[in-house]
């Protein structure tokens, strides 16, 4: 975003004070074309908006010089008081209004413009903590799954060492029960973010399912449509 940005010359001081310098030189110069045409009593009137531009673009100590020299460049548009003074009491007052106005709206600048940095940096905060929070789920599920293969794998070893043949039938039926919810992990939770198509993803849950259960007769066959994609979060309760 553009205001993220902001102040244009945070990294570049000196351009930020030649940019000051010439927005005082615009303000200055259209104060002069148009003076013919304002009554008197107007000395700021093109120098306010030199001082908030300078500010939101440039940054505090920009915005600070543009007031200063405006401040300066705008007494020759004071009234002419009766006793020929420079100004007069009218003048003094004026100036403290001037200088009022251009503290309220430097300072409100500044402000929006550091809270608008806080905010991007904790925008920027947010991002990574959520990208390292999916990669810890990521890595979790596959470890999970991997687990999951390391257990069906013990049962198959353990069904080796039993000699009862209805306990090495339960071992074998719980080990491939294993290696099918481990492969289901692994592709509800893909370590690279592959997503699966849902005719291919419920074929070969279908599959492992028969495989599953040790009925090699039954046929499963699935259709659906791929263009529906469907997230892990809303898989599992399918």
């Amino acid at each position: 975003m553009l205001l993220e940005r902001l102040p244009l010359a945070a990294g570049r001081p000196i351009f930020g004070y030649v940019a000051a310098v010439a927005l005082a030189g615009l303000a200055l110069a259209a104060r002069m074309a148009v003076a013919d045409w304002l009554p008197p009593g107007f000395p700021f009137v093109t120098f306010f908006p030199a001082v908030i531009l300078s500010a939101f673009l440039f940054g505090l100590k920009p915005g600070i010089l543009t007031a200063i020299l405006c401040g300066i460049a705008s007494i020759p548009f004071f009234p002419t008081p009766p006793d020929g003074q420079l100004f007069g009491i009218g003048g003094i007052v004026a100036l403290g209004f001037y200088t009022f106005v251009v503290v309220t709206d430097i300072a409100l600048v500044h402000w929006m413009q550091r809270a608008n940095a806080r905010l991007a940096a904790e925008r920027e905060r947010t991002a990574t903590l959520a990208e390292r929070s999916d990669l810890l789920f990521s890595e979790l599920q596959h470890r999970v799954s991997n687990n999951l293969q390391v257990v069906a794998s013990l049962l198959h070893l353990q069904r080796r060492n039993i000699s009862d043949e209805t306990a090495r039938t339960a071992l074998a039926e719980s080990a491939r029960r294993l290696e099918l919810i481990g492969r289901i992990h692994r592709q509800l939770h893909d370590p690279n973010g592959v997503q699966v198509g849902n005719t291919l993803f419920f074929q070969q849950l279908g599959d492992g399912l028969v495989e599953a259960e040790g009925r090699p007769e039954v046929r499963c066959q699935v259709m659906a449509d791929d263009a529906i994609i469907l997230k892990p979060e809303q898989v599992v309760p399918v």
